[in-house]
Order: structure tokens, then C-alpha cells, then sequence
């Protein structure tokens, strides 16, 4: 499951009994269960400030069962979020670095989280280079190669057209009809122009062209292809905001947005990334991913109009 549907899933609007402990863990800085244990040894210091040793005993009892070390050495990513109430407690993996810390608050803080959900990349990817192909399912930065039986070559037709065809029929049946993802297809322009042209994938992105010589492998590819996604991304949502814009849809007051929010008329809330530490601000994208909207972090000079932090309304 994507950290979307995730969190989606996490912050209903039958809210758990707080306070919440939000542990945010690098694996470079946290390496082994003894470490961890240092870290919450200071985090049990905090709250017992605040709060009593018999209510600190509902969290501990949750953080002992977890395995620190296996977590990590599972996973993929490069660090965690883990979230502790004192009904439940819920794990997310982070693929951004992030600093180790502890908040102890009433609700969750979840922008590390929506750093992820904004700079998430989740695509299978068709390399085309000097008449020949390979497939990749990227997560991020990380590729896995796709395995094709009875792949074409392009001896078998000798006309590109045709090669194409063949191998959209190919992608096809690899991928079994799932068009959930989308398929991202690079190389030069005329390769993906003539690749866009045969195709029947209906989830398809080909607009992406490579300079192969200043992206030589798969890494270097990934990065260009994830850099132009994401600008993609975010010239979406300028043209989503310019068309609310038009509409008076658009809110940037804040007690406008907080009671949008809490009324659940929030379709799409921006956040400024200077904002990130903004208590009213997490707890904002908190009510509004609770009414089933979007939240994204954005990078200062990405953000429409240079604001703080943009509504996007639902009426």
C-alpha cells in the first residue's frame, strides 16, 4: 500500500485517544535495537514530563513488541515514521532522508509523511535505446528489472513501426492488462513519438526523451525521468489552482482554510515547505486528508504565487 492510501486509511475522522508520540528515525543515524532503545529512553524522559510514568506504560507495552533492526534491515527505504497513541500504533516507511526526532503532541506530525506522498515515484518504466528495450518497475530510486520472455528484436521485422508494435504487444502481456500504473517511456524524441503512435497501453507517459550521453545507465535515467515527473506534477497543479483561481475556488486566508477544513470542503491543500513545522498547518492537512482530500509539500519556489499555503475548494 502507498503512503496515500496509507495515511488515508490512518487519519479517520473517528480520532484515536491522544497524546501521540511521533518518532521520525533515520536508518543512517539509528543503527541497531540498542540505539533505538537510547532514543526512546529520552523520549519516555519527555513524556513522563508531561504526562505520568502509569499513562507511559500504554505506549511502552507497544513499543517493545517492535523489532527495530528487522525493520530495517526488510526495508527499502531510508528511515521511519513510527506513530504511538494510546489506542494503537502505526508504522510508515519514509523514502526521503530525515532528521531523527520525537514530537509529543495531541495529534500526530505528519509532514515527513506528506514530503513522501509529494515526492513519491511509483512507475514501471520502458527503456528504448539503439534498437532494443528493457523494462523496469521503479519505487523512487529504486529500479527492479523486469524479466520478458520472448522478447522481440528488431531482426525479426526490420522496421521500426512494426518493432514497436511488437513490443507494446509485449508491455501488454507483462504487465497483464494493469494500467494502474502509469508506464513512463523514454529515449529519443522520434522513438517515443513513434512508440506513442502503436500504442495501446492506456496509462502511458511519452513525452519523456533522454540524452543518453548525459544519463548513460539506469540510475542517472531514474533520477532525469523522477525530476521530470515531478515537474509535471507540479505544472499540474498551477493549472488546477489558475482554473480554481478563475472559479473563486481558490483559498490562502487561513481561518478561511480552517473552516474549510473542519467543514470538509478542502479538495486539495498546498503547503509551503517553509511551513513545514507549523503546528496549525499539520493539523490542517491532518482534518484534511481525514475528509478524504490531497495534501502536498511543496518547494518554496514551486509554490503558486509565492503563498504560504493554498486551498483548493470543493465548492
Amino acid at each position: 500500500m502507498n503512503i496515500d492510501m496509507q495515511l488515508k486509511n490512518t487519519l479517520t475522522l473517528e480520532a484515536e485517544q491522544g497524546p501521540f508520540i511521533s518518532l521520525l528515525i533515520s536508518f543512517n543515524e539509528i543503527p541497531d535495537n540498542l540505539a533505538f532503545d537510547k532514543l526512546l529512553n529520552k523520549v519516555k524522559a519527555r513524556f513522563i514530563e508531561k504526562y505520568n510514568e502509569n499513562f507511559w506504560n500504554k505506549y511502552s507495552k507497544k513499543l517493545k513488541r517492535f523489532n527495530y533492526s528487522r525493520e530495517k534491515n526488510v526495508s527499502n527505504s531510508m528511515g521511519i515514521a513510527i506513530y504511538v497513541s494510546c489506542d494503537s500504533m502505526h508504522i510508515f516507511s519514509l523514502n526521503h532522508q530525515t532528521k531523527t526526532s520525537a514530537v509529543i503532541a495531541s495529534t500526530m506530525y505528519i509532514m515527513p509523511l506528506i514530503k513522501d506522498i509529494t515526492d513519491e515515484y511509483y512507475y514501471n518504466l520502458l527503456v528504448i535505446k539503439n534498437n532494443d528495450f528493457k523494462m523496469y518497475n521503479v519505487n523512487n530510486q529504486s529500479q527492479t528489472l523486469l524479466k520478458v520472455p520472448n522478447a522481440p528484436a528488431f531482426a525479426f521485422t526490420n522496421n521500426q513501426k512494426d518493432f514497436f508494435k511488437l513490443i507494446d504487444e509485449c508491455v501488454i502481456e507483462k504487465l497483464n492488462h494493469d494500467d494502474t500504473l502509469p508506464l513512463v517511456v523514454v529515449g529519443n524524441e522520434d522513438d517515443c513519438k513513434l512508440y506513442a503512435e502503436q500504442s495501446k497501453y492506456s496509462n502511458l507517459v511519452s513525452d519523456i526523451y533522454v540524452n543518453y550521453q548525459n544519463n548513460p545507465d539506469i540510475d542517472s535515467i531514474t533520477k532525469y525521468v523522477n525530476e521530470k515527473l515531478y515537474q509535471k506534477f507540479i505544472n499540474n497543479l498551477k493549472f488546477n489552482y489558475n482554473k480554481a483561481k478563475n472559479k473563486s475556488k481558490v483559498l490562502t486566508d487561513i481561518e478561511e482554510i480552517t473552516s474549510a477544513a473542519i467543514s470538509g470542503y478542502i479538495d486539495t491543500l498546498m503547503i509551503n515547505e517553509s511551513e513545514k513545522s507549523d503546528k496549525q498547518v499539520n493539523n490542517l492537512a491532518i482534518t484534511t486528508i481525514g475528509f478524504g482530500g490531497d495534501v502536498y509539500l511543496i518547494d518554496e519556489n514551486d509554490m503558486p504565487n509565492n503563498k504560504k499555503i493554498i486551498a483548493i475548494s470543493r465548492i
